[in-house]
């Protein structure tokens, strides 16, 4: 019978399928490891597409497993983890959780003290103590601990509790890399690109990006396709370009989905997925997305693609554009008001409005240029 570190096995090899099967088996099983890697799993959109409401699901049976069974370090860890971030239904309480940390800590615990490092790095339940935080990390970074070595390399990148050193850093992000932690391949790709601690080489940055986007680590992803869409390390490849985001949007990003939708509705690049795009573009409005909310309000408005034309509908998608943000949404705004385009009635004072809010708009572009 398989066990859960056959489950972890397969996750390393990429064998994604059989590791959820394996887990899913022992989740039934009453394993909360297993619960509370599936629910990770598809919170996070890695190695899986992302799913809240069964990453919620599986939280909640794992958080029941995890209370049946007697106390023990790894119990305070992902105990802690539930009320850091309020997984599943349970409510947040960051003091609580600190607190399990500090018990786990006590008893050396490697997982409570390197996440309790990081709960002191940022502030998150207790005071800010860059200090502490390095005190409680320096001494893990060779524990043979993946998460504790990434967070020794973050503390020499971005100096918390001690001094910026990027050859340091490089050096454990390699060290976390081999371990299995995927964000230290990103950032080493990141640092590779950038040339901090290590000469600036674009191809080996690519290799790093290439690598974590195998477990689909959404930043990976996003960067791989913006290498191969402007020929970064690599040749430029727009349908390369167009694959890595399609798998950025479908971890759940909504700024993925934009840019998804965005490329399917491009006749530039000939991709003709008009109805995908719309779908893409529509779940990103979901996620209130201002760029894909007045996309989405152009194509109501015009009908185009085999839409329905709604003029109120997309008026609608102007206004919430720019509530939440997108700015040149207003030009729209403000024509359907004196057109009356999707909209009835004296509308003076928002015409009033909105002409003074182009007018700025005009003039801030104006000044920039």
């Amino acid at each position: 019978m398989a066990n859960f570190l056959d489950g972890i096995e397969n996750l390393k090899k990429g064998d994604f399928t059989k590791a959820i099967e394996i887990f899913d088996e022992l989740s039934k099983q009453g394993d909360y490891r297993a619960s509370y890697q599936l629910a990770q799993m598809y919170n996070q959109g890695m190695s899986v597409k992302k799913d809240l409401e069964t990453s919620g699901e599986y939280f909640d049976v794992a958080f029941k497993q995890l209370n049946d069974v007697e106390d023990s370090n790894e119990k305070l860890y992902l105990l802690s983890t539930f009320y850091l971030y309020g997984l599943g239904t349970v409510a947040k309480d960051e003091f609580k959780a600190v607190e399990l940390l500090e018990r786990g800590a006590k008893n050396k615990d490697i997982n409570c003290m390197t996440l309790l490092a990081n709960c002191y790095r940022n502030g998150i339940g207790a005071e800010k103590d860059d200090e502490k935080a390095f005190e409680l990390i320096k001494d893990l970074k060779d524990s043979g601990h993946p998460i504790a070595t990434k967070v020794y390399a973050d503390c020499k990148m971005f100096g918390n509790g001690t001094e910026v050193d990027y050859k340091e850093a490089v050096k454990y992000y390699e060290k976390a890399s081999q371990l299995g932690d995927v964000s230290s391949l990103f950032m080493l790709g990141t640092l590779y690109h950038e040339g901090k601690g290590v000469e600036v080489d674009d191809k080996k940055s690519l290799e790093y990006f290439l690598e974590a986007s195998k477990y689909k680590y959404p930043d990976a992803l996003k960067n791989a396709a913006y290498f191969y869409g402007h020929g970064i390390g690599t040749e430029k490849n727009l349908k390369l370009e167009a694959d890595f985001i399609k798998l950025y949007a479908d971890t759940g990003a909504a700024d993925g989905m934009y840019l998804y939708g965005n490329m399917c509705l491009d006749m530039n690049r000939g991709l003709f997925k008009y109805e995908e795009g719309i779908d893409y573009l529509k779940r990103a409005t979901q996620l209130k997305e201002p760029r894909a909310t007045h996309l989405v309000g152009r194509i109501y408005e015009t009908g185009l693609y085999g839409t329905f034309k709604n003029e109120k509908v997309a008026f609608n998608h102007y206004i919430v554009s720019y509530n939440l943000g997108y700015k040149p949404a207003a030009f729209d705004v403000l024509r359907c008001l004196k057109m009356h385009i999707g909209v009835e009635g004296n509308n003076q004072n928002k015409i009033e409005e909105f002409e003074k809010i182009c007018e700025e708009l005009r003039n801030s572009s104006n000044a920039r240029a």
